[in-house]
């Protein structure tokens, strides 16, 4: 006579995702899922739906065009800045936001060419690589010109480290920096510059203070500038391919190498490989996209967005995996906007990410419900589930229960066991302990996901059981994954 085995409870869901080229379904910890879309790890042991998007302005600043530069000044006359091509296209601009207008203050760069911006000296810096750099105080009544930057170099990088500013040429690998500041005010003198290793078979890309050092990324290597002397040959065989791969966020620098498609991190050493459970998807970024990926960096995330993939035969659009820094935990993420560069705001009152779209918006990310008025799709999926560690013993799914607050019916649980190639319908979560019995599924072994969408308040995942599945002729103890 058939024996019940005592419930399956599987809470305490704190280790993030990671996906089957990593780690084989056999080896997954029930605390660990394959998939979680559009949730955070950031409560340990809850899973809770992402926050939305939050327009920056009453508007875009320019409707269907890429915001090319994004910056927030602080200064005497503090500016949120966003570059983009303006009506026609002939020239890029730079606007400010003014209550909650973006309002053109001419910059007259060249169209389509990304613009960094740093402030030093109360004013605000811009390169694009191809126009001689420009400054402005912020004022709106004032014009951008070139106070502070006679006799300074076209080049497309900017960055400022131990009082001086610094312009890097990504097409010659030279490196200028300006005079210590005197009376307030900074020279610029031709011989003030140096030579990146022009040999070594890679371009400059992107420049980054951190901490005492000045780090240099060219496409296939990292050097390092102490205010002395930099690094004469490659010492550390890692790059980035532009400027917006590189983040620093909790102490330490974060950067995309496009030749080993991963993240990594620098924190003096040898860098990290820190993308390994989410393999896939960084693999998944095409060849010819690799530059539009770019990183976003908050108090305990960094985020790679890597724009649209097909990871084993599924589209993920406007796609981005985030990292969990000090519980080290991974999750992917689906924006309604696809997002190519990222600069942090401070409102006076909270420090916020802001993101410019590739339509002409500048958002404020983790902020409200929704993604400006579309709602948030989410997804969970476990791995293959084998009760007991054998695969030979056949089950039945006699009911199963999911946890879950604030649902109201939006989320589904579905299953799918090796007899099927689709996903079969549990039942709709209308309360925080929803439970179904009369599956009756047979199965050696079996997975679960969870879908939904909502523009509401955030859901909260809490875990899931399976209850009693019956094994003929067998007793089996109680297994309670509960961390």
């Amino acid at each position: 006579m058939g024996q019940p085995i005592q419930s399956i409870v599987v809470r305490g869901l704190h280790r993030g995702m990671a996906d089957s080229s990593v780690l084989a379904d056999s080896m997954m910890p029930p605390e660990q899922m394959r998939l979680i879309q559009n949730f955070d790890t950031d409560t340990i042991g809850q899973l809770r739906r992402r926050k939305g998007l939050t327009r920056l302005g009453s508007a875009a600043v320019i409707a269907d065009n890429t915001i090319l530069g994004l910056h927030h000044h602080i200064g005497t006359n503090s500016q949120i800045i966003a570059c983009v091509n303006e009506v026609t296209d002939a020239t890029c601009e730079a606007y400010y936001l003014s209550g909650t207008t973006w309002t053109i203050r001419a910059l007259t760069f060249a169209a389509n060419t990304k613009v960094r911006m740093a402030s030093f000296l109360d004013y605000v810096f811009a390169v694009n690589g191809t126009t001689s750099p420009a400054s402005w105080t912020g004022a709106a009544a004032v014009a951008w010109g070139t106070t502070n930057l006679t006799s300074a170099p076209t080049g497309s990088l900017i960055e400022v480290y131990k009082q001086q500013l610094f312009i890097g040429s990504e097409s010659t690998d030279q490196i200028n920096f300006s005079s210590v500041p005197s009376a307030g005010a900074i020279t610029w003198t031709a011989a003030d510059n140096f030579l990146l290793n022009p040999n070594d078979g890679s371009k400059l890309r992107a420049m980054k203070t951190y901490g005492q050092e000045l780090l240099l990324f060219k496409d296939k290597y990292l050097y390092r500038f102490n205010a002395r002397a930099v690094d004469a040959d490659p010492l550390i065989f890692f790059g980035a391919p532009s400027q917006e791969a590189v983040a620093v966020a909790s102490g330490i620098c974060w950067f995309y190498d496009a030749n080993r498609q991963g993240l990594y991190g620098y924190s003096g050493g040898y860098p990290d490989w820190i993308s390994k459970p989410v393999d896939s998807f960084f693999k998944a970024v095409p060849t010819s996209s690799k530059t539009s990926v770019t990183l976003s960096g908050s108090t305990n995330h960094v985020e790679a967005h890597l724009g649209d993939l097909t990871v084993d035969g599924i589209t993920f659009t406007n796609t981005s995996c985030r990292y969990n820094i000090s519980t080290q935990t991974w999750v992917i993420r689906n924006y309604s906007k696809e997002f190519r560069i990222f600069a942090p705001y401070d409102d006076g009152t909270s420090l916020f990410v802001l993101g410019g779209t590739t339509d002409g918006h500048v958002v404020k990310m983790e902020t409200g419900n929704d993604d400006m008025g579309t709602a948030i799709d989410y997804q969970l999926e476990t791995a293959w589930l084998t009760i007991g560690n054998d695969p030979t013993v056949e089950f039945t799914l006699a009911s199963f229960a999911a946890f879950v607050e604030n649902s109201s019916g939006n989320m589904e649980a579905q299953y799918r066991t090796e007899n099927n190639s689709v996903w079969l319908s549990i039942g709709s979560c209308k309360h925080y302990a929803t439970s179904w019995s009369g599956i009756n599924a047979r199965f050696h072994r079996i997975k679960f996901r969870f879908i939904g969408s909502s523009a509401n308040d955030q859901v909260l995942f809490d875990g899931f059981s399976i209850l009693a599945p019956l094994v003929e002729g067998v007793e089996k103890e109680s297994m309670i994954f509960n961390p």
